[in-house]
């Protein structure tokens, strides 16, 4: 009677862990892109002309103040390729306001990347934006809704 007990014990936990396994790779999928990276998606450029500031850093407050009014975060949206209407509808994370960070700045003329890092485990990662001006007198970090800072450097050839 206590072995056959025990074998029950031991199919219902096989069972479980086969199950927790399956749900883990499907989270790792959906999180992990392999060809580019944690959360990593194209968010198409909008018109933000309004944005097209005397400088970077003011630029950078403007898109700012345009990201907060309609962005909220949504993890199920991890992983998900989305346009910007969808970002809008939807919401987003932390790589979809990166992506829309770098493709608007780029459409005022200033250059930008994202960066992305990862947890010691290499599963859990995030993504913020650099956004520079050509001469790199100028650049600043975003963090999703967050100006991380921003820094003008005095640059000089006659040194």
């Amino acid at each position: 009677m206590e072995i056959e007990t025990i074998d029950k014990v031991l199919a219902i936990l096989k069972i479980v862990l086969i199950t927790n396994l399956i749900l883990i790779g499907f989270f790792l999928g959906i999180m992990f892109n392999a060809k580019e990276g944690i959360f990593k998606q194209h968010i198409t450029a909008s018109s933000v002309s309004d944005c097209s500031k005397d400088n970077l850093i003011t630029s950078v407050e403007c898109l700012r103040n345009n990201f907060t009014s309609w962005f909220h975060f949504n993890i199920t949206a991890a992983g998900v390729e989305l346009n910007e209407s969808e970002l809008k509808q939807n919401g987003g994370v932390c790589s979809h306001a990166s992506e829309w960070y770098v493709s608007q700045a780029k459409q005022l003329g200033y250059y930008g990347k994202t960066i992305t890092f990862y947890a010691k485990n290499m599963i859990m990662g995030h993504e913020i934006a650099l956004v520079y001006a050509d001469n790199l007198s100028s650049y600043c970090l975003i963090d999703q809704q967050n100006i991380v800072g921003c820094s003008t450097l005095n640059i000089s050839r006659n040194n």
